[in-house]
C-alpha cells in the first residue's frame, strides 16, 4: 500500500484495479475447489432473504428455533424458488451442538429430522447435493451417535452415482465406530466386568482395505485417528500399537520418522488425540503420554496444551478400571498435573485441568493433594499474568479464589485439626495473589 501512495493517481488506480481483479478470479477458483460444483452449476452466494433468515436464526445456536422457522417457511411452500446453494448452505447450519458433548435426546431428534425434512424437500425440488454435503450430514450424525441415516445416505451417494472422497469414507468410519469425544460415553473393556458391545473394528478395517482402493483413494491420518477409536472401543489394544508402530512408526522400544510432512498420513494434534482417547479408554494411560510424546517429538510437533485435559481426564476415569492398583493411579494424576504445570508455567492454565482434578480429590477425600494441585494453579496463573488480558485475568481469579475458598471450608468440616495452618497458608496466597494482580487484597 506504500508503494501504491506513492504513484501518481492514474497509475494507482489502474494497478489497484489489476490487484483485484486477480483477487477476485481466486476467490471464484477458490469456491469452485470448495464446493465441487459440476461446469453446468456455478456457485452464487446464498442471498434469498428466505436462505439468509434461517442462516441468521442458526447462528444463535438454538436447533428448536431453526427447527420451526424451517417449518413455517416449508408449510408456507416458501422454498419453491430457492437454488441449490440455498439449499447447500441450509444443509450446512445444521450443526451438532458442543460436538455432541452432553447433547439431549430432544436436540438429537431435532436435528435428524431436520435433515430428513431437507433432504425430502431437495428431493422434491429436484435439487442434486455433492459430497461435500453428503459427509456434512455424516458428520453431524457421527456427533448425534444416529447411525440410522448412514445407511441411507451410502444408499443415496451409490445410487446417485457421486464418487465418494476420502473425507466422506472417513466420516463414514466416524459413524461406525464413533470419535474420541463419543468414547466417555461407551463401557470400556477395561472396566471391572464384561460389558457387551458389537465389534466396530471389523467394518472399518474393512472399508480400508476394500473401499478406498476401490475408489483410488488412499487413507490419511484422520482415517487412522478413527480406526485407533474403533479399536479401543474393541479393547484391541495390541492392535493400537501395531498401527501406531506401523504408520508412524513409534513404539514402546524405539523410534523412527517413518512418514515425511507432506504425506497425508503425516501425523497432526488430533493425532496426539486420539492415541491418548484410546489407550486411555482401555487404561494405558501412561502408555498413552509415552507413546504421544515420542510422537511429537519425532515428527517435531509441538506436544498440544489440550492433550493434558485427554490425560488428566482418562487418568481419573480409568480408576473405576482394572489394575494396576487406584493408589498408583492416583499418584499418576498427581504426575500429569506437575508435569503440566512444567511445561506450561508461562502459559495461560487451562482451567478444567485443574477444576477437574481439584472436584476428583475432594469427592475421595485427598487433602495433600487437593493442596498441591490448587498450588500448581495458582504458580501457573501468577507465570502467565503477562500473557492475559483484564478479562481473563479476572475470570481466573474468581475461578482460583473460589477453589481456595472452597479448600478452606472443607479443611474446616473435614481436618478440624490443620484448619489454622490451611487458614494461614491460603490466606498468604490470596493476598500475594490480588498484590500480583493489582487488584487490593480483601480484609
Amino acid at each position: 500500500m506504500r508503494i501504491l501512495g506513492s504513484l501518481p493517481n492514474n497509475i494507482r488506480k489502474c494497478t489497484f484495479k489489476l490487484i483485484l481483479q486477480k483477487r477476485y478470479s481466486h476467490t471464484d477458483i477458490l469456491k469452485e475447489l470448495l464446493y465441487d460444483i459440476s461446469d453446468s452449476q456455478k456457485f452464487i452466494p446464498s442471498a434469498s432473504p428466505i436462505a439468509s433468515n434461517l442462516l441468521r436464526v442458526s447462528s444463535y445456536g438454538k436447533l428448536s428455533s431453526l427447527f420451526i422457522e424451517y417449518s413455517k417457511a416449508r408449510s408456507k411452500k416458501e422454498f419453491d424458488q430457492l437454488r441449490t446453494s440455498d439449499f447447500q448452505s441450509i444443509l450446512r447450519s445444521v450443526v451438532c451442538p458442543k460436538n455432541g458433548k452432553n447433547i439431549r435426546h430432544r436436540d438429537r431428534d431435532l436435528v435428524s429430522l431436520q435433515i430428513k425434512l431437507i433432504l425430502q424437500d431437495a428431493d422434491r425440488l429436484g435439487i442434486q447435493f455433492n459430497i461435500v454435503d453428503y459427509t456434512h450430514i455424516l458428520r453431524v450424525a457421527m456427533y448425534t451417535g444416529n447411525k440410522h441415516i448412514l445407511e441411507y445416505i451410502v444408499a443415496r451417494v451409490k445410487e446417485k452415482r457421486i464418487r465418494p472422497s476420502v473425507d466422506y469414507f472417513n466420516a463414514i468410519l466416524g459413524v461406525i465406530g464413533g470419535n474420541r469425544w463419543s468414547l466417555s460415553k461407551f463401557q470400556s473393556p477395561a472396566f471391572r466386568g464384561s460389558p457387551v458391545t458389537e465389534p466396530v473394528s471389523g467394518k472399518m478395517l474393512d472399508m480400508i482395505e476394500v473401499d478406498f482402493p476401490n475408489y483410488d483413494l488412499v487413507p490419511n491420518s484422520t482415517t487412522y485417528d478413527y480406526l485407533m477409536v474403533g479399536l479401543s472401543r474393541d479393547g484391541k489394544i495390541r492392535e493400537i500399537y501395531d498401527l501406531i508402530d506401523t504408520v508412524w512408526g513409534i513404539n514402546e522400544n524405539s523410534s523412527s520418522k517413518k512418514v515425511d510432512c507432506g504425506n497425508v498420513t503425516f501425523p497432526t494434534h488430533h493425532t496426539v488425540f486420539s492415541i491418548i482417547s484410546a489407550l486411555g479408554y482401555l487404561g494405558d494411560v501412561s502408555s498413552a503420554v509415552s507413546l504421544s510424546r515420542k510422537l511429537t517429538s519425532v515428527y517435531k510437533i509441538n506436544f498440544p496444551e489440550l492433550a493434558w485435559r485427554y490425560i488428566i481426564y482418562w487418568s481419573i476415569a480409568s480408576l473405576q478400571f482394572r489394575a494396576p492398583a487406584g493408589h498408583a493411579r492416583i499418584k499418576n494424576i498427581e504426575l500429569f498435573i506437575r508435569l503440566y504445570s512444567q511445561m506450561y508455567r508461562h502459559c495461560v492454565p487451562i482451567i478444567e485441568i485443574y477444576d477437574t482434578s481439584i472436584k476428583f480429590y475432594m469427592k475421595h477425600g485427598r487433602f495433600g493433594l487437593l493442596e498441591k494441585v490448587c498450588e500448581s494453579w495458582t504458580k501457573q496463573f501468577l507465570g502467565s499474568l503477562e500473557k492475559q488480558n483484564n478479562e481473563v485475568k479476572k475470570k481466573h481469579l474468581q475461578l482460583l479464589e473460589k477453589q481456595i475458598s472452597k479448600l478452606m471450608r472443607y479443611a474446616e468440616t473435614e481436618r478440624p485439626h490443620d484448619t489454622k495452618r490451611v487458614s494461614v497458608k491460603w490466606s498468604n496466597v490470596l493476598n500475594q495473589i490480588h498484590s500480583s494482580v493489582g487488584d487490593p487484597a480483601k480484609p
